[in-house]
This record gives C-alpha cells, sequence and structure tokens, in this order.
C-alpha cells in the first residue's frame, strides 16, 4: 500500500505546480496580444486622421483636386463602419459618428434635442467640459458639405454652371457630372445609408442629416437627375433606401419600433406646433390680405393639415417669407443671421421656393 500512497502524493503535488504555473502562462500569452491589440488600435487611429488631414478645409471650399483623397475617406469609413464596435475600430471610428456630431448642429435645433433628451443632454455637458476634438466633430459634417456643394443647382463644384435652374432651362444648358463626382456621389450615399441602418451611428447621424436639410437638398438636385445612365439606375436605389431610413419608423435612442397610431401621432405633432407658434407669434402680426390663409394653418385640423397636399396650398397662399420665418420659429431652419458655415448653403437656398416648400412638407 506504500507506493500507492506515495504516487498518490506526487499526484497531488504535480497539480499543485500546474495551477501555479497557469497564471504565469495566461499573462506570457496576453501580453503579445495587447501588444497587437494597441498596435493596430493605434494604426487605425493614425489612418483616420491622415484621412482628416488629407481633406481639411479645402473641401468646404470645392477645391476639386481633392476629390480623390475625399473618395478614399468615404470609402475607408464604409470599409471600417462593419467593424464599429470592435476594440481595434472603435477608438478611432466612434468619435468621428457619435456625440461630439452634435456641436455642428444649429443652436436651437441642438437645444431643442438636448431638452428632449434629458440624459443625452448630460453626456453633451460632460463632454462641453472636457474639451470637443474639432478633428472628431467636423470630419463627417465637412464631408456632408462638400457632397451637398456636388449637389447644388448652382454653383463651381462638381462641373456644375453658375446659372440657376430656370437659366438652364431657358438656355437650354445640360448639367454634365464627370465620373469621379458620380463615384463619390455613390460611395457617400451609400455611406449615409450605411450610418442610418445602425443604431449607435444613427441617434446621431439622423439629427446632423435633418438640420442640414440633406433630404430637400437630394430631392432638388438637378445634378442627380443628369447622372450618367450607368450610375442612374443604382442611385436611384440608393435614394430610395435612404429617404426610407431617415423616415424609418422607430426610435432613434432606444430603436423600438413606432406601432402605426404613434408614427400619425409624430406627424400631428409637428403640424401642432407649427399651429400653436403661428397662432401665437404670426397670426396677429400678418397683414390684412394674408388672415384667410393664417387662419386655414391655424384652425384646421392638424390630421387634414399632415396631408401634403392640404399644406402645401396654405403654405402657397402665405407666402415664402412668411413660411421661412415659422420654420425659423420651430428650428427647423438656422435662426436669421446664424454665422454657420455649416449652414451657409441653406442659408444661400432660402431665396428659392421650391426649397423651402420641400423644407416645411418633408
Amino acid at each position: 500500500m506504500a507506493p500507492k500512497r506515495r504516487s498518490k502524493r506526487r499526484k497531488d503535488a504535480k497539480k499543485e505546480e500546474c495551477k501555479a504555473e497557469t497564471p504565469a502562462k495566461r499573462r506570457r500569452t496576453k501580453a503579445p496580444a495587447k501588444q497587437v491589440e494597441s498596435q493596430v488600435t493605434s494604426g487605425v487611429q493614425d489612418d483616420v486622421q491622415r484621412h482628416w488631414k488629407s481633406i481639411g478645409e479645402e473641401i468646404v471650399a470645392g477645391d476639386a483636386e481633392q476629390r480623390a483623397d475625399q473618395l478614399k475617406a468615404v470609402r475607408f469609413l464604409l470599409e471600417k463602419l462593419p467593424f464599429i464596435h470592435e476594440e481595434e475600430t472603435k477608438g478611432a471610428i466612434a468619435p468621428l459618428l457619435s456625440l461630439p456630431l452634435w456641436s455642428c448642429l444649429s443652436a436651437g435645433f441642438r437645444t431643442h434635442l438636448l431638452n428632449r433628451f434629458p440624459a443625452m443632454k448630460r453626456h453633451y455637458t460632460r463632454m462641453l467640459a472636457k474639451g470637443v476634438n474639432d478633428a472628431d466633430a467636423q470630419f463627417l459634417p465637412t464631408l456632408l458639405i462638400y457632397f451637398l456643394k456636388l449637389l447644388a443647382p448652382r454653383g463651381e463644384a462638381g462641373g456644375v454652371g453658375e446659372a440657376d435652374e430656370e437659366e438652364e432651362e431657358e438656355k437650354n444648358v445640360k448639367v454634365e457630372v464627370d465620373s469621379q463626382t458620380t463615384a463619390f456621389i455613390m460611395a457617400f450615399l451609400e455611406l449615409l445609408c450605411d450610418l442610418l441602418s445602425q443604431l449607435p451611428t444613427r441617434r446621431f447621424v439622423a439629427a446632423l442629416l435633418k438640420d442640414l436639410q440633406v433630404g430637400p437638398w437630394l430631392d432638388q438636385s438637378p445634378v442627380l437627375r443628369a447622372l450618367p445612365p450607368t450610375a442612374m439606375q443604382r442611385v436611384q436605389r440608393l435614394l430610395e433606401g435612404y429617404y426610407t431610413l431617415e423616415n424609418f419608423e422607430i426610435d432613434d435612442h432606444t430603436g423600438a419600433p413606432l406601432s402605426p397610431a404613434q408614427v400619425k401621432q409624430r406627424k400631428l405633432d409637428h403640424v401642432g406646433v407649427l399651429q400653436r407658434i403661428a397662432y401665437k407669434h404670426f397670426k396677429p402680426q400678418v397683414p390684412e390680405d394674408l388672415q384667410p390663409a393664417m387662419d386655414s394653418l391655424v384652425f384646421t385640423s392638424a390630421e387634414r393639415l399632415s396631408i401634403r397636399a392640404n399644406l402645401r396650398d396654405i403654405a402657397e397662399q402665405l407666402g415664402r417669407e412668411l413660411v421661412v420665418k415659422m420654420l425659423r420659429k420651430v428650428n427647423v431652419l438656422p435662426a436669421a443671421g446664424a454665422d454657420s458655415k455649416w449652414h451657409k448653403h441653406i442659408q444661400e437656398r432660402l431665396e428659392d421656393d421650391e426649397f423651402v416648400m420641400e423644407v416645411l412638407l418633408y
């Protein structure tokens, strides 16, 4: 029996020795993994910053020579976006597509959102106290402004002439779009659809897109109607996807689906806010000849005004200038004289009746 007891003691000693060695082995195997992870994360962050520096403020000025770099930046985001939750990309990509974006919103719209979501307001206040990284906050807005300038009905970017849309029709001037612009438009529309389809990015990006009036801008763009036939079909699919995703029937912050009753109530609430603002701030001041139209806006049921044609008819009677003032009052448009490079393109389009009408009805 003695040999058996010695054998048992040897086995117990060996087990204790293995237990003692296990943590050390684990530490030896984990250390290189952390180093690799740190190197990968650092590499991705450097890559993002390199793309940011390559586009810079020149994009806002519409420098056509930089377009290849802008396209690379968009394709880079498209490539990395599916891995936004992974450690090697989260630290580099997430700040570009999260709360810092709201520092570029118009003051009225941002205040409205923060009052609506108190938890987000606390996060935003803490972020301001720590300081906002401009490179993070302005990366996507800068690309967005460049994208919108390419689609503008007038201007110098993207091969669009200086004549406005009516002059183009009168002179039979054809809008020409080069292949590089076409590639950028398709890639950026795809990026916007991807950003809206993921809740972590949607809750921040959707607010920016609404504030910059991207939907009405796309709808009114002659450039999208002048794309080459080979690209037109794909762009149409991307546009349909964008409109569907931007107005998707979910809560942008919780991801909870909205019932048909909630969707209807949301539309009625928007109309109701416009009616209350019109009654309180504009009805006492409008000229006598506009009183019938103002009465129709104020006293017609919200459900009836939620029908696009009915609201458009009343808005056309009130006129563009009054509609712009009401939209500013409800924080749909930036305040008059607001000095923001992110909203300059909107201020320049407020003389366009069709654009203002689309902003109201969108």
